[in-house]
């Protein structure tokens, strides 16, 4: 039910004034990608956040003009961004935000992007750089940015979506479906992430065999530990193959590595442990009710 109270958005960076009557840029712009290089210089250092300093490589020069690469069958020199696109980021990855905001700007659009609710360090390490960057050496654009920050209102939603032309919609079926109650223009478009889940699937034999497994236990972590199971990267399930003999084998080593890595590494909160409690029950739920009936539903809200 939808509180009468007024909610008002933060601007953690940006000038949304300005943002309003920002002309599009040609994708892969050069003032873009010297702003991304610059960007990249202030955050592949930031130790302590392998996902900052991660997002850091990625947006250097390079990188970037080795992804300008995969349109080179389209004519980039007349192209235009579409204009304004409005990115409703999920909370529960702390740098998803920067990735879809960089997407953005990249091909050419002023961006007005709604931060994860949650409090991350990582998003006030970004957030900082980028308004940095933009009231400085970069202020030509500066109208391209708008970070804000607010809980879900329909009225704030009505507006953001009533000004852009593009809309971005991640954090799955029900943020989807919250969001599509406010209309877009008659000529706007939308992007969705919906709802998905990933598996891992392990060859035993070939396990066993490898030389470095705890990079492998060190992957596994980072996919699905890091971001607590919620990203749709994160595996849900872990299916081994091979035989009995070496799939024992494997699954020891294997959860001993990842153990040991989580023990030293996962922080588990109260809160989360009580939604994971939640969870485990609803699948002991399911299982008994698929043995009784042959039917076995669930239903998890994302957020």
């Amino acid at each position: 039910m939808q509180s009468d109270k007024k909610v008002d958005a933060t601007i953690v960076a940006g000038d949304l004034h300005q943002l309003l009557s920002a002309t599009p840029l040609k994708p892969f712009d050069d003032a873009v990608l010297d702003f991304f290089n610059s960007l990249s210089k202030r955050l592949v250092s930031v130790r302590e956040y392998s996902d900052v300093a991660t997002f850091g490589f990625w947006c250097r020069r390079a990188s970037l003009l080795k992804e300008k690469e995969n349109y080179s069958s389209l004519d980039l020199g007349t192209r235009l961004g579409r204009g304004i696109i409005f990115h409703s980021t999920p909370s529960n990855v702390p740098v998803n935000f920067a990735y879809s905001f960089a997407a953005g700007l990249l091909a050419g659009n002023a961006n007005i992007v709604r931060l994860p609710g949650k409090d991350f360090e990582q998003v006030t390490i970004i957030t900082g750089a980028v308004k940095e960057l933009m009231s400085g050496e970069h202020s030509d654009l500066a109208p391209y940015a708008c970070f804000v920050k607010y809980p879900p209102d329909k009225t704030l939603h009505d507006f953001y979506s009533s000004v852009c032309d593009v809309r971005v919609i991640w954090g799955g079926d029900n943020t989807i479906a919250e969001l599509r109650e406010s209309p877009l223009k008659p000529k706007a478009t939308e992007l969705t992430f919906a709802d998905r889940y990933s598996i891992a699937v392990i060859d035993a034999l070939e396990y066993n065999l490898s030389e470095d497994k705890k990079k492998i236990a060190q992957d596994f972590y980072n996919d699905t530990y890091f971001s607590d199971q919620n990203a749709c990267t994160s595996p849900r399930i872990v299916f081994w193959l091979g035989n009995e003999n070496d799939i024992n084998d494997a699954k020891e080593l294997f959860w001993q590595n990842v153990g040991a890595l989580a023990n030293e590494k996962y922080d588990l909160a109260p809160v989360q442990a009580v939604g994971k409690l939640a969870a485990f029950y609803k699948t002991v739920v399911c299982v008994l009710s698929y043995f009784k009936t042959g039917v076995c539903v669930l239903s998890y809200s994302r957020d």
